[in-house]
């Protein structure tokens, strides 16, 4: 018999899966378990009870300034923003009182007016908020975000029929968000009008698949159709995505009811991009020690992969030290940071990272959640995992975990696919045999051991691949891949949350050679991660902005003369507060950095003579990391040199701009926060980045 089917919304307090070490207004996380891009907040809200008040619909207010004042749409933006700092934080109260500050700056804006409703819903004061709503939609009629907060009100104050006619001006605006359709299915459900509550969970399924709650929501509508079997279908896929922890029921805390039922940031008319502060790159050679030379390069290494590089705390979590990875006896080298930009080399005898062979590519996380940041390394011919044992020391595991040879590594990453919390490998390379492809997952079990998970995923890909990046690129807070290869663009792997992850590629060009190196970042500032990658011909490099997570069109570099490029990172070298890019380029004249400086609308520029990247004498650079490795509040960068030294280049001049400094850490899972998305705002200014 199947089980009477009430509700799937519980009311509950969740659980907090993430927080910054340092919080501060205008910064927000977010991280989780059920999601990797979900809201970070300290606390969450105890859940709301349901009112039945006598609201009415939506009246037109007129809006005025009066002459003699004008909008301070900065002073409104970094007030807003502030306020939207503190719902994160589920300071509620006083989050109202920055909306009204924000408000009573300009009052030309709705988004002060519909963030204070919005906070004013989740206080369950339903009249006020019902207020604050109405004006903003006055002011803008097209926010899907006060529509879509007015029709949960009208839900709560026992209005159906109203909340319906709020939530139809959403899918006007927006009929792409699922939330929207299974909040009408469940306004519709309250009627006891099944068929449209039936077509609308019908719609946000097919919107999304695994959405948790429109599986319930039409299981609760087919059982009192009387249609019991079918109902127990949607309520078996219910039960299978909350407990594999696939997807989520909403919940009426902050944050689970849907993106658009959270309080928007705002920002002030961008400025043009000021001309850049006097900013050099100043190098410095780490030295090896007498007894563990570093190597010499080879003739024939010039298109030789390798010389990867990663940042983690060795004997403190806390420590920006360095891992390169070279060849022979000694294939990893570690490195102490000194403090003041020097290194020196720590042997491997004390760390216990000790392996041998051609060295490529490195990557770190905490795969155990024990609070210490782990190493796992591509060798040419094998994987291997170094647990970090705490006090510098690490241990070989691979054989422990499971992990083996299935494929020639060329490179790999941390990842959590499946949103348990726990972080999974992802290794690039080429294939061992005809039936394998190039790629293999590792799927964490839980319990420090791995099992391969290829086939599942449909992450193996075609002939080889080089380059793996995780990052969000259709904003729909799962964690998707970029990988690089031997195809004529790279592939985006955008993670359907179960099943097989949907294969596209980043370009229809077929010109341009393969790729290599592979970063995301938000040049633009739209919101959505755009995508650089290094090619291993000409033109070296190029640059594709990610439109609204449906396309990517090419955006133009000031290089011309590159035959080829290996590493590359995105890097504020100025502090500016838009992001530039630094390169490694084969030119005629051998291998050099470049640096391109972000000039906003009117793209980029090429700065490197002037922060005196064209002094540097490159012996087959390879990688090149951004860090503040000495604390000054500037971006510095390594690059490191196949089988010689790397160089550490000091940023000089960059901390005369300001910068802040935050470091994440999950609470309960995923310690080292891979898949974090953070968002800065400072006076009316926006920063996105992605962990």
């Amino acid at each position: 018999m199947l089980p009477t089917i009430d509700r799937c919304c519980t009311r509950f307090p969740a659980a907090p899966a993430c927080a910054p070490k340092q919080t501060g207004s205008g910064i927000h996380g977010f991280s989780g378990r059920r999601s990797p891009f979900r809201p970070c907040a300290l606390n969450y809200l105890r859940g709301l009870l349901l009112l039945a008040l006598p609201i009415t619909g939506v009246h037109t207010f007129a809006l005025a300034l009066s002459a003699d004042r004008q909008p301070n749409r900065v002073e409104s933006a970094r007030l807003n923003d502030i306020g939207v700092a503190l719902m994160n934080q589920q300071l509620t109260e006083k989050a109202i009182a920055k909306f009204e500050e924000a408000h009573a700056a300009d009052p030309s804006s709705a988004i002060p007016l519909m963030n204070k409703g919005i906070a004013l819903v989740y206080l369950r004061k339903l009249p006020e908020a019902e207020e604050a709503l109405k004006q903003a939609v006055a002011i803008d009629p097209n926010s899907a975000r006060a529509w879509y907060s007015l029709g949960i009100l009208h839900l709560d104050a026992s209005n159906p029929k109203l909340a319906i006619d709020d939530l139809q001006h959403v899918v006007k605006i927006d009929p792409s968000d699922a939330d929207t359709r299974y909040f009408l299915g469940t306004f519709y459900l309250s009627l006891n009008d099944y068929e449209h509550a039936k077509a609308e969970f019908e719609a946000a399924l097919q919107l999304n698949p695994v959405h948790a709650s429109a599986n319930f929501g039409m299981a609760r509508t087919l059982q009192r159709m009387g249609r019991t079997d079918e109902a127990r279908e949607y309520l078996k896929r219910f039960q299978q995505l909350t407990q594999n922890k696939i997807s989520s029921p909403l919940s009426a805390a902050y944050g689970e009811q849907g993106r658009y039922a959270t309080v928007q940031d705002m920002l002030a008319p961008e400025s043009p991009v000021e001309s850049m502060i006097p900013v050099s790159f100043v190098a410095q050679t780490i030295s090896s020690s007498a007894s563990s030379p570093a190597g010499t390069a080879t003739e024939n290494s010039g298109n030789q992969p390798g010389g990867g590089a990663c940042i983690l705390g060795i004997a403190s979590a806390g420590h920006k030290d360095l891992i390169v990875m070279g060849d022979g006896d000694q294939a990893i080298r570690a490195y102490r940071n000194l403090g003041n930009g020097s290194f020196e080399e720590i042997p491997a005898a004390q760390t216990g990272l000790i392996a041998n062979g051609h060295g490529i590519a490195c990557t770190v996380g905490d795969y155990d959640s024990d609070g210490l940041p782990d190493l796992a390394l591509a060798m040419s011919d094998r994987v291997i995992l170094f647990h970090n044992l705490g006090n510098g020391k690490f241990a070989d595991t691979t054989k422990t975990v499971g992990i083996q040879q299935l494929n020639h590594p060329a490179g790999l990453t941390f990842i959590d696919f499946d949103h348990d919390g726990d972080l999974d490998l992802f290794v690039t390379g080429a294939a061992t045999n005809s039936s394998s492809g190039p790629s293999v997952l590792w799927r964490n079990n839980g319990n420090s051991t791995f099992t391969e998970w290829t086939g599942p995923t449909g992450l193996a890909g075609e002939g080889s691949t080089v380059g793996a990046t995780l990052s969000d690129i259709n904003n729909d807070r799962a964690v998707d891949l970029v990988v690089t290869g031997s195809g004529s663009a790279p592939t985006i792997f955008e993670n359907a949350r179960e099943g097989h992850f949907k294969v596209l590629p980043l370009y229809n060009a077929t010109d341009l050679a393969p790729t290599l190196g592979v970063s995301v970042f938000d040049f633009n500032k739209d919101g959505w991660m755009d995508v650089a990658v290094t090619h291993a011909g000409a033109p070296g490099i190029s640059l594709w902005r990610n439109v609204d997570g449906k396309s990517f069109e090419r955006v133009p570099l000031p290089i011309k003369d590159a035959k080829a490029a290996w590493g590359l990172t995105p890097i504020d070298i100025d502090n500016d507060g838009w992001i530039d890019l630094a390169v490694i380029v084969e030119t005629a004249n051998g291998a050099e950095l470049r640096v391109l400086r972000n000039r906003g609308a009117e793209g980029f520029e090429d700065v490197s003579n002037a922060v005196g990247a064209n002094r540097l004498k490159l012996q087959n650079p390879r990688s090149v990391i951004a860090a503040d490795v000495d604390g000054d509040g500037a971006a510095d960068l390594i690059v490191t040199q196949l089988n010689q030294p790397p160089l550490v280049l000091r940023n000089v001049g960059g901390n005369r701009n300001h910068s802040l400094r935050v470091a994440f850490t999950g609470l309960a899972d995923n310690k080292t926060a891979l898949g974090t998305k953070v968002e800065v705002f400072a006076n009316g200014k926006w920063q996105k980045f992605e962990i």
